[in-house]
């Protein structure tokens, strides 16, 4: 499960790295041929802006059960990107505390010059993308002429049956968690302190719940009748 969340941080970096001069789609559009690996890049940045699901999936090449688990991923992390703008309006440009280890991710990519200094190897109709400042990779394949990411970011291999199941699990709670928390941002009692608190917890509920058996009801206890 690590790679999944490796990809849903490359997707925050690339959504720092300025498109540039070029006008991009807006959601609902049909994204440009990626022609070079770059392009597939920017597309991906471009889909993560726009926050829109479809252009998000369409960046890769994915299997349908890879791209269930994309459509699921971005849901959570267009509904996470809404919850930290809204902890920040809230509660300051602090409010939110970042995953261990991702802070520095995304630091590393805060540059609009982050593309130009990608270096792209590419082999045939395969391409690694690495930046000297980081130690983030991206795969890259060429299909039909055109280049996208790798579904199997998704997973060590390939997220596929048990490991795919997991995954849409894992991400499906988290957005609920997200969603619940912030109807909670500004009520009585809720600082951006014990709002962290309660979503990290979540987010080691979920974890824990996508390493599960099919039939864990993920940490939350035996259903209780409705009163």
């Amino acid at each position: 499960m690590k790679r999944v969340w490796l990809t849903v941080a490359m997707a925050g970096l690339l959504v720092t790295l300025g498109c540039g001069d070029e006008e991009q789609p807006g959601p609902g559009e049909q994204l440009p041929k990626a022609n070079e690996p770059k392009d597939a890049l920017r597309n991906m940045q471009t889909a993560v802006k726009n926050a829109d699901k479809d252009q998000f999936v369409s960046c890769f090449d994915a299997t349908d059960d890879q791209a269930a688990v994309l459509d699921v991923m971005a849901d959570f992390m267009f509904t996470a990107m809404a919850f930290e703008e809204k902890m920040k309006a809230e509660y300051g440009e602090d409010a939110v505390k970042q995953p261990e280890g991702q802070d520095n991710d995304l630091k590393a990519a805060m540059k609009d010059d982050w593309l130009e200094g990608v270096t792209i190897d590419v082999q045939g109709d395969t391409a690694t993308a690495t930046h000297p400042d980081d130690d983030q990779t991206v795969e890259l394949v060429k299909v039909d002429g055109q280049w996208k990411l790798a579904g199997k970011m998704l997973g060590g291999t390939t997220p596929e049956g048990a490991e795919a199941e997991m995954a849409l699990k894992m991400f499906t709670t988290l957005t609920k968690a997200y969603k619940d928390m912030m109807g909670k941002i500004g009520a009585e009692g809720y600082t951006a302190e014990k709002i962290n608190e309660e979503i990290g917890m979540a987010m080691m509920q979920a974890m824990m719940g996508g390493m599960m058996p099919k039939d864990f009801d993920g940490g939350n206890g035996p259903e209780q009748p409705a009163p």
